[in-house]
């Protein structure tokens, strides 16, 4: 799933295992023999303190603690989760100073902002059959990495079925996307859709596709609860409304 970014891992005896989750930090776990049926890896995030202060990574860990479900395959879910809530974040340099360049776009984002935020993006529901959390499960693995080269972020509630609410920046991505979940045996179904103005949406809103995990208890069952938390912050009610045909 992870290709380069997967720097060790042995999954037939009690070993670390280290994925990269931006530039400069990686999550690191010390994964139990048990693991997942009755043990949870024990997690680290490594960074150098100009990238990731303390305060910031006790946070981080104590967030991946509390989404630990016994005998649930956490690696995944876990570095999904650091991914978007640090995404670029730590692009910066030792001095603190940062790697785009923005200083010398000053005056271009100037003239350009009044244009931009007035940019139309798209909202949509997708609802899969089901995706399953668990490095066995390659199909869902390959839907989910197509989604960045898409420009696709968002939130996905894994489970059976699953639903994806997601922006895009135009009906193209998004077919796009789902195009590529097709090829790796996932298909995905927009059940509701909408145009609306960039700056609509939440300033908090996932810089990557994220995963949430199952729903608490038993069984493989999608967090509703948190579904319908994403829904509400792009003003999108529960139950969904009817929209025009995604493909018209």
């Amino acid at each position: 799933f992870y290709e380069d970014d997967l720097l060790s891992g042995d999954e037939s005896s009690p070993s670390t295992w280290r994925i990269r989750i931006s530039k400069n930090v990686t999550l690191e776990m010390l994964v139990p023999p048990n693991y997942p049926a009755d043990d949870s890896p024990l997690p680290k995030l490594v960074a150098p303190g100009w990238a990731l202060d303390e305060g910031r990574k006790a946070d981080l860990l104590k967030e991946l603690n509390d989404m630990i479900i016994p005998g649930t395959e956490m690696t995944i879910v876990w570095a999904e989760h650091l991914r978007a809530e640090i995404g670029d974040d730590d692009d910066v340099g030792e001095d603190g100073v940062g790697n785009d360049n923005s200083g010398n776009q000053q005056s271009s984002t100037s003239s350009t902002g009044e244009a931009q935020a007035q940019n139309m993006i798209i909202i949509a529901v997708v609802e899969f059959h089901h995706m399953l959390i668990g490095q066995s499960h390659k199909k869902e693995a390959q839907a989910l990495s197509a989604a960045p080269s898409h420009g696709i972020v968002g939130q996905i509630f894994m489970g059976g079925p699953a639903f994806a609410v997601v922006k895009s920046m135009d009906k193209d991505d998004l077919a796009n996307w789902l195009q590529d979940c097709k090829k790796a045996g996932k298909s995905g179904t927009v059940i509701f859709w909408k145009e609306t103005a960039q700056d609509n949406l939440p300033s908090n809103w996932p810089t990557k596709l994220k995963v949430v995990q199952y729903a608490g208890g038993k069984g493989e069952k999608p967090d509703l609860e948190s579904y319908k938390q994403a829904l509400k912050k792009v003003d999108t009610p529960y139950p969904l409304p009817s929209s025009s045909d995604f493909m018209a």
